[in-house]
């Protein structure tokens, strides 16, 4: 709302009235550093402008902050000698945390600065879908540059596409694990660079601190609506088998359980339709409607493969149910599926989605007023 109001809406009231200005939009993107942090840091900035006609503000979208400094003057002129000492106190406050300016990206950046010293590189990635690799691949004369990217899921495997003998003897993820990764990769590829991301599902804090550079948000776009991760829907691939085998790893850390409940009440601010293992037990245990939905494992194994054949085609599949029925033992020792003392169970087994709406809604008038 901000960001309509001082880019949208004061502009076109100050053309209107026939008042000359000009706007300039500043950008300084930064990695390492939260919003609350770059915003605690950059704290006075404004008021070195004393008319208040330069605004601090902020957008964040993974893995970056954009801090943007939004400044009127009467022309371009003035709105230079206006920025001069804004640019450099947020240059000083924030140092090397800046790595790109304006319509620069990170790898757009890292792009040119290995271009301009004749380098290549490689990467090797493990939970991350190759997304690394996907933002350097299609950026122009990117083919100079890019040797090779490798993604796995499995340790052993990336030591065999890295030309490595065997994993080290712990088997555990260390800064020195990536490093031997790197090297070898760098060896083998002939590049002048590599990059190593291991990330270690064990490690509940390091996966917390990699989820609070992620944005959730429920967008209006859509009808109804819907959940939106930086900026856009939800990948298919979240659902994915190889996805949802380590869910209950990942979802085991209290540390990644604390950050989610803290984001879905966030979500859940004024108001919302929201679902979930534990919403109605722990993290909105004050919803003014909780129902609890219920199916036998055989129609829930049905209903994923619906899912993933788009609605069409059979609905057993034996490997499903074995997933479902491991993931649920391992859901059960980590987070039991208990209902809140005053949920309102419904079996949806052999129920179409129409008929259990039908069903949640009247629990829902009923509990609100036959009024609502």
């Amino acid at each position: 709302m901000r960001r309509m109001l001082e880019e949208q809406i004061i502009p076109r009231l100050l053309a209107r009235s026939g008042m000359q200005t000009a706007i300039h939009l500043k950008r300084f993107h930064s990695y390492g550093l939260g919003e609350s942090h770059v915003d605690s840091l950059l704290a006075g900035v404004e008021e070195l402008v004393p008319d208040g006609s330069v605004k601090l503000g902020f957008r964040a979208h993974y893995p970056q902050l954009e801090t943007k400094l939004t400044v009127r003057g009467t022309d371009l002129d003035d709105i230079r000698q206006k920025l001069v000492p804004v640019e450099q106190e947020v240059r000083k406050r924030l140092g090397n945390f800046i790595l790109a300016e304006d319509d620069q990206t990170l790898e757009g950046v890292v792009l040119a600065e290995l271009t301009s010293r004749q380098g290549s590189l490689s990467i090797v990635e493990t939970f991350t879908s190759g997304q690394i690799a996907a933002r350097i691949g299609p950026l122009p004369g990117a083919e100079r540059v890019f040797r090779r990217g490798i993604v796995a899921r499995d340790l052993a495997e990336v030591w065999a596409a890295a030309g490595l003998a065997r994993p080290s003897s712990t088997g555990e993820l260390t800064r020195e694990t990536a490093e031997a990764v790197a090297s070898a990769t760098r060896r083998q590829t002939g590049s002048t660079h590599a990059l190593a991301v291991l990330i270690d599902l064990d490690d509940g804090a390091a996966l917390a601190a990699l989820g609070r550079h992620i944005r959730f948000d429920l967008s209006s776009r859509f009808t109804p609506c819907s959940l939106v991760i930086e900026g856009g829907p939800p990948a298919p691939d979240l659902v994915s088998p190889e996805v949802e085998v380590h869910v209950s790893k990942v979802s085991s850390h209290p540390e990644v359980r604390s950050l989610l409940r803290h984001e879905q009440r966030r979500l859940g601010e004024g108001g919302a339709v929201m679902e979930g293992r534990d919403i109605g037990a722990v993290v909105f245990p004050d919803a003014t409607v909780k129902i609890f939905l219920v199916a036998t494992r055989k129609e829930r194994a049905a209903r994923r493969v619906r899912e993933r054949e788009d609605g069409v085609g059979r609905t057993d599949d034996p490997e499903v149910a074995d997933a479902l029925a491991v993931r649920d033992a391992q859901d059960e020792r980590v987070n039991p599926f208990v209902p809140a003392p005053d949920a309102v169970p419904v079996d949806t087994t052999g129920k179409e989605p129409d008929q259990v709406f039908r069903e949640a809604l009247a629990i829902v008038r009923e509990r609100l007023g036959a009024g609502s």
